[in-house]
């Protein structure tokens, strides 16, 4: 008979410190945080405050809240720096509130409001540790996509949700990159074609393509300039623009590695020999590289949790994209750090 394994009390059943027992509350706190902001999104308040103070009251009157309740929200907001509390009562803007406004040109009010449809997903994880599926195929059998489909309200929240991050990053990437090298561009996956039109009011000369599904295409039509045109279809299968430059911004890390390269060999057969690849994706760095910026933890690792929850994508470190990109007629000729999460990886065909 074997005898079992003596645990030594000094390091697993130490006492801990108060400071320790606070800071591990944090944990279970970040759930009332994550809530709190997107009850702030999603109800407009951000909106509702104007550049003078005003009280909760005041606040919940112009947005058809209840003033008990929205006191205590945001109140409870003023802890992680969404509003600011002043005089008697009043509330007024800080930076990150001013990020949960619609008007704001780097609005997260969209990313924000995606919290309220991903916490049914996030609930269902327990059935992606025990199968590695996906949480959504857990309350929908297709998954994600059929679930956002089947509510045009959610659907159009997940579209704001991408619209917000993709503002949030395009300063840091005009930034980090020239664009002025190409004369035509081709947004694959490229949602209502933001990205595209920031690019192309930076490059006057060029002419770019939206490509995305016909329904997402369509919404997007009204807001393209006269140097944009739109192309709806199956970026797996359907025959895609020719172009000097093709953007493909966080769409991989959706996919697993089977579909990515049906993406990306797709993407290669329409592209000319001179072309380039810019994906613009998160990159998951190693334990002695994730300070980077002061981002603790690292939003990589956030996002490859949570789309345990949506799909069978991931985020990926340098040499898996590189692998990917070898294995579908691409080159990985240099990654280009930006001030965002976001890096540029550009390719050129192999």
């Amino acid at each position: 008979m074997s005898t079992p394994l003596a645990l030594s009390s000094s390091s697993l059943t130490a006492p801990v410190d108060q400071g320790e027992l606070n800071g591990f509350c944090g944990l279970i706190e970040a759930m009332g945080i994550t809530k709190c902001a997107q009850l702030i999104a999603d109800f407009g308040i951000a909106d509702a405050l104007d550049e003078v103070p005003a009280t909760a009251a005041e606040v919940a009157a112009r947005t058809g809240v209840n003033a008990n309740a929205l006191v205590r929200v945001m109140r409870y907001a003023t802890t992680f720096g969404v509003f600011e509390e002043v005089g008697a009562g009043q509330f007024h803007h800080t930076v990150r509130s001013r990020l949960l406004r619609s008007d704001h040109p780097q609005s997260l009010r969209g990313s924000m409001r995606l919290v309220g449809p991903a916490w049914t997903l996030f609930g269902a994880l327990d059935h992606s540790m025990q199968t590695g599926r996906p949480a959504a195929e857990a309350i929908v059998p297709g998954g994600v996509w059929e679930w956002l489909s089947a509510s045009p309200n959610r659907a159009q929240i997940f579209d704001e949700a991408m619209s917000s991050k993709t503002r949030g990053d395009v300063a840091a990437l005009l930034s980090a990159y020239d664009f002025s090298q190409f004369r035509s561009f081709a947004d694959i996956g490229g949602g209502q074609g933001y990205l595209l039109r920031t690019v192309l009011d930076q490059v006057p000369e060029a002419t770019g393509t939206l490509f995305d599904q016909p329904a997402v295409v369509e919404s997007a039509r009204e807001r393209l300039g006269n140097r944009m045109s739109a192309v709806g279809g199956d970026f797996f299968k359907d025959s895609l623009p020719r172009a000097e430059a093709y953007f493909l911004m966080q769409v991989i890390h959706d996919w697993d590695d089977e579909h990515v390269l049906m993406i990306l060999r797709n993407i290669r057969s329409a592209a000319p020999p001179q072309a380039k690849l810019l994906l613009i994706e998160l990159l998951l760095l190693q334990n002695t590289q994730s300070a980077r910026q002061g981002y603790l933890p690292p939003w990589a690792r956030f996002m490859d949790f949570a789309l345990l929850a949506f799909s069978m994508g991931r985020e990926r470190t340098r040499s898996e994209h590189e692998k990917l990109l070898d294995a579908s007629g691409w080159h990985l000729e240099r990654v280009v750090r930006t001030e965002s999460f976001q890096w540029i990886l550009e390719a050129v065909p192999a």
